[in-house]
């Protein structure tokens, strides 16, 4: 997922449980940043008929997106991209990337063009859950920027718990 389609994802998530119905937490994200205790929850909802979660799989062309995202306005985002339409625990991600959105939209951190790739690594991983743990070292990206800061990174690490919804 691009940056631009992860930030459109993220305002598009954060205001649509408001319309939504049916709002029930599926899981869980806890992590530490630079020393900071977070823990926040995944959620599913009912929109216009269609049940939808901040924590999902969507299978496009052969590969598989998996977005497990808080539901609190100041979200933990972690994404990975599978070369498989049916992903197990087993299976490595092609590609990784987390974000942390402490102030909204900008300014954020991001592990893209960190100098340690990010890491997630599954206990399980099916069409119903996910379940792992997490670390990155995430860059600071300022107001107005688009790339991250590589002289200014922070740890993460944690641990999620949470059901899925394939899309």
């Amino acid at each position: 997922m691009t940056r631009t389609t992860l930030l459109f994802s993220i305002l598009w998530l954060l205001a649509a449980p408001a319309s939504a119905q049916d709002i029930q937490t599926i899981g869980l994200i806890e992590a530490d940043f630079a020393g900071e205790p977070l823990s926040q929850t995944t959620i599913s909802y009912l929109d216009r008929g269609q049940r939808l979660a901040t924590a999902s799989l969507t299978n496009t062309g052969g590969l598989t997106s998996l977005t497990i995202q808080a539901a609190e306005g100041n979200p933990v985002v972690i994404e990975a991209l599978f070369n498989s339409t049916a992903p197990g625990p087993q299976t490595a991600p092609i590609y990784v990337t987390i974000g942390y959105f402490p102030s909204g939209m900008q300014p954020h951190w991001t592990s893209e063009d960190a100098p340690e790739p990010a890491q997630v690594i599954f206990e399980a991983l099916d069409d119903t859950q996910a379940i792992g743990t997490f670390e990155a070292q995430l860059c600071f990206v300022p107001e107005g920027a688009y790339e991250p800061d590589t002289t200014n990174c922070q740890s993460i690490s944690g641990r999620f718990e949470t059901g899925l919804i394939r899309e």
